[in-house]
């Protein structure tokens, strides 16, 4: 029954931490495309969703790794 518990908030901070790493990578990633790229509104976030959806992946990706050897 651990196991399916360690496994069940494995998965639940991956997608969490994703989604924040998300969120803080699109309010800090699009106001510095916005300052580089001149055109509408939506050019800046067309450009930036690829660069945040890899950000987001990696970071949660790595938000759900075992760090227990770094407290032994």
């Amino acid at each position: 029954m651990t196991s399916v518990l360690h496994d069940a908030t494995y998965v639940a901070g991956s997608g969490i931490g994703g989604m924040l790493d998300t969120i803080h990578g699109f309010n800090t990633g699009i106001p510095l495309l916005q300052n580089h790229l001149k055109g509408p509104k939506w050019i800046p976030v067309v450009a930036g969703i690829p660069l945040l959806l890899m950000f987001s992946g990696a970071s949660a990706s790595f938000e759900g790794m075992d760090v227990s050897f770094l407290l032994a």
